[in-house]
């Protein structure tokens, strides 16, 4: 007969390891996903994008107050003034890391209204340089270019051309974009 209590110790033994491989499994698994870059760049400008496009058109026509003259977009589409353009004094854009630039053109290319500009600046010409390409050093733009219907004051239909350049940056902060 086998002795029992060396057997007993032999399997203590045995089961520390299983233990001790399961958990540094565990811990290398967990470091990596936490340890992994993620780019959010791309999901924060599509957010955005789709957020104006939402609050600019109803069922395919876009809406009356759109197109006025006082319409102020920070308000009217419940966006945070202070994170799409958190540097008011304009010294340390540095902080900007969105921005946007909707235009509305008629049929025949003439500007509807003035655009729609927030956030930095600069990035527009980063987005003209990166359009279609990828870069960690470079924002991630949206260039759409849309058409809807708009009710004119005579009462007929016309068609609007809404151009939308959309980019973030956002490599740093972790905000929403909304107002609760």
């Amino acid at each position: 007969m086998l002795n029992k209590k060396a057997n007993e110790k032999v399997m203590s033994l045995a089961y520390v390891l299983y233990l001790i491989l399961i958990g540094a499994g565990v811990i290398i698994i967990v470091a990596q996903y936490v340890g992994s870059p993620v780019d959010v760049k791309p999901l924060e400008t599509t957010i955005l994008y789709t957020n104006l496009m939402e609050c600019f058109v109803k069922n395919g026509f876009v809406n009356d107050a759109v197109l006025g003259d006082k319409f102020d977009v920070y308000s009217y589409c419940h966006l945070n003034r202070n994170i799409l353009d958190p540097s008011e004094d304009r010294r340390d854009i540095s902080r900007d890391f969105f921005w946007f630039n909707i235009s509305f053109f008629d049929e025949d290319g003439i500007r509807v209204r003035d655009s729609l500009v927030g956030g930095n600046t600069g990035y527009q010409s980063d987005c003209s340089v990166m359009m279609g390409k990828t870069s960690g050093n470079f924002p991630y733009c949206i260039f759409k270019n849309e058409s809807y219907f708009f009710m004119n004051k005579s009462g007929e239909y016309q068609r609007v051309k809404i151009v939308a350049l959309v980019a973030s940056f956002n490599t740093r902060k972790k905000e929403v974009l909304l107002l609760p």
